[in-house]
C-alpha cells in the first residue's frame, strides 16, 4: 500500500506501456471530506482534486438543489412515461444509478428526492407527490416532481395511510362545500 504523498508516474500504477501516459505524475492522496485515499494526478507539482469522485458528486448536488433547478436535458432526453409516473435513464458511472431498475432507468420523483438530499433512497422509502397544484392521484400531479411537491415517507405503509387519509379529508371538504350550497339555497 503506497504511501500518503507519495508520487508515481502512470506506467508504475498501472504496470502498462503507453507513450502518451508514461510521463504523467500522481499522487498517492486522502479526500478531505472522506478520507478514502487513491491516486490523484498531479498537474503543476499540485494534485488536481481534494476530494474524491463520489464526495465531489455528493457535494455538487447538494449545491445544484439548494434553489429551484430545471431538469437537466440528460434528463429530458431519457426519460420515458410509465403509469403516468416519469422515469430517468441513469448511466452506470452515475452516484445514483444503485437506486436503478435492472434496465437503468430511476423514477424521476425518486431520483429529485435523493438529488436534494444527497445520497440514495433505501428501497423502502417512498416518495409522496402532496398534489400542491394538481389533484392527487392526477396524471398532472405525478408528472409534477419539482420537489415542493414531493414528501419522503419511510415505508409504503405510511404512503398509504398518508392517500387514504388525504381523499377522506377532501372528500369531507367536498360534503361541506355541497351542505354550505345547500344552505345557501334554502335561505334564498
Amino acid at each position: 500500500m503506497p504511501q500518503l504523498g507519495e508520487i508515481c508516474r502512470a506506467k508504475d500504477i498501472r504496470g502498462e506501456r503507453n507513450r502518451s501516459v508514461d510521463r504523467a505524475k500522481y499522487i498517492w492522496s486522502a479526500c478531505e471530506i472522506c478520507g478514502g485515499e487513491r491516486w490523484v494526478y498531479l498537474s503543476k507539482g499540485k494534485a488536481i482534486s481534494a476530494k474524491c469522485k463520489l464526495c465531489s458528486d455528493r457535494l455538487n448536488v447538494k449545491m445544484a438543489f439548494k434553489g429551484k433547478m430545471e431538469k437537466p436535458q440528460e434528463w429530458v432526453e431519457n426519460s420515458h412515461r410509465i403509469k403516468d409516473y416519469i422515469y430517468i435513464k441513469v448511466h452506470p458511472s452515475d452516484f445514483f444509478y444503485q437506486m436503478a431498475s435492472k434496465n437503468g432507468y430511476v423514477a424521476e420523483h425518486r431520483l429529485v428526492m435523493a438529488k436534494y438530499l444527497g445520497r440514495c433512497l433505501l428501497t423502502w422509502e417512498t416518495v409522496h407527490h402532496k398534489g400542491i397544484k394538481y389533484p392527487i392521484g392526477s396524471k398532472e400531479n405525478r408528472g409534477d416532481n419539482r420537489i415542493e411537491n414531493l414528501e419522503l415517507l419511510p415505508s409504503p405503509h405510511k404512503h398509504d395511510a398518508l392517500t387514504r387519509m388525504t381523499k377522506y379529508i377532501r372528500g369531507l371538504e367536498n360534503r361541506i362545500k355541497e351542505l354550505e350550497l345547500c344552505v345557501l339555497k334554502l335561505t334564498h
